[in-house]
């Protein structure tokens, strides 16, 4: 499951909109998203945003440079741009662009090594989308080098 503490508002709410349409798959999820009213979403998506998360830690160290260089600068030579373009240089995203600073780090390798079967499964344009081609061209030692590193940030 993911850290949703710190987490930007309207991504919460695109996703949890994701979940009600049918466009990302989790059954748990599915079934919690269908009982929130419109209203509820956007409090609870203020609420957990207003939450200050500090990195639980526990990710494997050995490749946090290759998290950090892979986050910084990308992967040119794999079409792979850095992490931090869009997700900020410390990871706290910004407005659909999530929070990936100290989530969890089982939680972002799954993430990222099943995007296809997790996110955009409708019709809908979700902007989760432009993450496709960045999951398909990591490696899984390149998934978790930079899911140890995002799971440090602070």
């Amino acid at each position: 499951m993911p850290r949703l503490a710190g987490q930007q508002p309207q991504y919460l709410e695109n996703q949890l909109r994701a979940f009600i349409e049918r466009r990302r798959t989790n059954p748990v999820m599915a079934n919690v998203a269908h009982v929130l009213s419109p209203a509820m979403i956007a409090s609870l998506a203020a609420h957990l945003r207003s939450l200050d998360p500090k990195p639980i830690g526990g990710a494997p160290r050995a490749s946090l440079g290759l998290g950090k260089r892979i986050y910084e600068e990308g992967l040119p030579e794999s079409n792979v741009p850095a992490c931090a373009a869009c997700h900020g240089s410390e990871g706290k995203g910004q407005n659909e662009i999530p929070r990936l600073a100290g989530q969890l780090y089982e939680y972002t390798v799954g993430q990222l090594t099943g995007w296809a079967k997790v996110r955009g499964q409708g019709s809908a344009v979700d902007t989760s989308a432009i993450m496709a081609p960045t999951a398909h061209n990591l490696t899984r030692s390149q998934v978790e080098a930079v899911a140890a590193y995002v799971s440090y940030l602070q």
